[in-house]
């Protein structure tokens, strides 16, 4: 019985740890990973996310190609255009950076989206052939306050630092 109460108080504890950001109804949350895009009409399951704002929903592929055993840091980094607000620079592990260039190789024409807590806070387009990609970081926009940037930044990096060494 106790047991059972301290993780449902943990895992309401971690649903609140991004303010404005929170798990979509039905689905467990999840800090940070890397889809693409569902192929339409390929007759294969999806999964159905929505952006952060609620603007829109997106269907996306049932597994993550990265999550954040992945990255290696998350930084919030001020706007320059927008003063005031800021975005999220996500560097990548050695290998999530082979991970991000091998998937950007294989699945050049596809969208992938950058899921936090339950919700798409990007999405981007690989960039086309002969372009090299970046495999080093991603970047989230936002634009987020220096508040929302830093509950995000340290549930990030929380994760970070409670995944299990590869």
């Amino acid at each position: 019985m106790a047991r059972t109460v301290i993780v449902a108080l943990v895992a309401g504890l971690l649903a609140l740890q991004a303010p404005g950001v929170g798990a979509q109804r039905g689905r467990a949350a999840t800090v940070l990973e890397y889809r693409l895009e569902a192929v339409s009409g390929a007759g294969r399951s999806t999964e159905t996310f929505r952006w952060r704002d609620g603007s829109k929903s997106v269907e996306l592929e049932p597994e993550p190609f990265m999550t954040v055993a992945d990255v290696q840091s998350a930084t919030a980094i001020p706007q320059k255009m927008a003063p005031g607000r800021f975005s999220i620079q996500l560097v990548h592990t050695p290998a999530g950076a082979r991970r991000f260039r091998a998937v950007a190789n294989r699945d050049r024409e596809r969208q992938f989206s950058i899921v936090f807590d339950g919700a798409i806070v990007q999405s981007y387009a690989f960039p086309p052939p002969p372009k090299d990609v970046d495999d080093r970081a991603s970047q989230i926009y936002g634009p987020f306050s220096r508040d929302e940037a830093t509950a995000i930044v340290r549930a990030i990096e929380r994760a970070i630092h409670a995944r299990p060494p590869r």
